[in-house]
């Protein structure tokens, strides 16, 4: 698998937007594509991908190059006559923007004072001052080990919805420069 995604992929680009907090990938494919009439192709045509094989090469090894000749036109010594077929590569380029490259740094302690912060406000219907009330009776610490105010309570729950709306922003990809060159 290692090596067809080396045949497959020529670059690929990753960029930070800060100002929209955004990734940003673009990956450069060219696929060699063999064209010529296959045993049971409807229209005499029939494309199929064909990986180059790549092995290791020894230290100061020369590579050959590939299908190289001054002569243009070349035809098959056989008793029937057929014109070599080039080869070609499907070459596009794929942008894909992502907003959930992140990984949360909350520990977990954080995520149960959220999750438990939530569950009042959003299914309880509890304002922050009670939830407070609530987390100091069950001897409940900030993650910096100072006793809950409301107001902590508020920046817990708006800053992390924050963040889950911001990180679950969806983008669909997009397809472009695609073109068949020939080798």
């Amino acid at each position: 698998m290692k090596e067809l995604l080396k045949v497959i992929i020529d670059t690929i680009i990753v960029n930070y937007d800060k100002t929209t907090k955004l990734h940003l990938l673009n990956i450069n494919f060219k696929i060699p594509v063999i064209l010529g009439n296959e045993k049971g192709s409807v229209h005499g045509t029939q494309i199929s991908i064909n990986p180059t094989r790549r092995g290791r090469k020894k230290v100061g090894q020369l590579t050959p190059v590939r299908d190289y000749s001054t002569v243009t036109d070349v035809f098959s010594t056989g008793h029937h006559s057929d014109p070599v077929i080039p080869d070609y590569s499907l070459s596009m380029s794929v942008e894909l923007i992502s907003s959930n490259l992140w990984i949360s740094s909350y520990t977990p302690y954080q995520q149960e004072l959220f999750d438990i912060i939530s569950k009042f406000h959003e299914r309880d219907g509890w304002n922050f001052k009670q939830i407070s009330d609530w987390l100091i009776d069950n001897d409940y610490k900030t993650p910096r080990g100072k006793t809950f105010t409301h107001t902590h309570c508020w920046s817990m729950y708006t800053k992390k919805n924050k963040s889950i709306q911001r990180f679950s922003r969806e983008y669909h990809p997009t397809i472009t420069d695609i073109k068949i060159n020939q080798i």
